[in-house]
């Protein structure tokens, strides 16, 4: 009973592996509504990491705008206010019910914790050099490479449309401009 069990759980997981490669090369659509249910799918499968770029946009604003913030003429308000600005934000999002992914909170509260650690007398130079090299630059590079790939996104999708989409819908317009002026007027 025992190797039974083991071989219907093998069976099973092979199968549950085996499912997206089926997905991958599964067959093309064969009309426009196969082609809306596969767009749903790809939007579907898209959207998590176009949500994690835009939430990383975020976290960039908001460390840099600390960042900026941090100038050392009165340091003690500018470290707090720069914790508030962390605390309202990770707030607002909890609030919203969209959680930040590991990542992006591991940044943030890895921001907040060098803001907890400086003390008096404040070395704000210090702190601003930290979290310039430490932080900004890193999610600089990571927003700017988001960027770039949202930009191929749009150029392939935008070529999609020019290529098959738009082609497709004048020549049914034209056919349906044909048949409207075809029809005879009746009195």
């Amino acid at each position: 009973m025992r190797i039974y069990c083991m071989r219907t759980t093998i069976a099973l997981c092979l199968l549950v592996a085996s499912i997206p490669l089926c997905a991958q090369y599964g067959p093309p659509a064969k009309d426009l509504e196969d082609a809306l249910f596969f767009m749903r799918e790809i939007q579907r499968q898209v959207e998590p990491a176009v949500l994690e770029a835009r939430d990383r946009a975020a976290v960039f604003v908001l460390v840099a705008r600390m960042h900026t913030k941090l100038i050392g003429k009165e340091p003690a308000t500018e470290v707090s206010d720069a914790i508030r600005s962390i605390d309202d934000f990770l707030y607002r999002r909890e609030q919203s019910g969209k959680a930040l992914s590991q990542q992006n909170l591991k940044t943030l509260m890895s921001v907040r914790k060098e803001l907890e650690i400086v003390q008096p007398p404040y070395a704000i130079p210090a702190l601003r050099d930290r979290l310039h090299h430490e932080f900004v630059h890193n999610l600089e590079r990571q927003v700017l490479k988001d960027m770039h790939n949202n930009e191929r996104l749009q150029t392939e999708w935008d070529s999609f449309v020019r290529r098959l989409l738009k082609p497709t819908y004048s020549e049914g317009l034209s056919g349906v401009t044909l048949t409207a002026t075809e029809i005879p007027a009746q009195d």
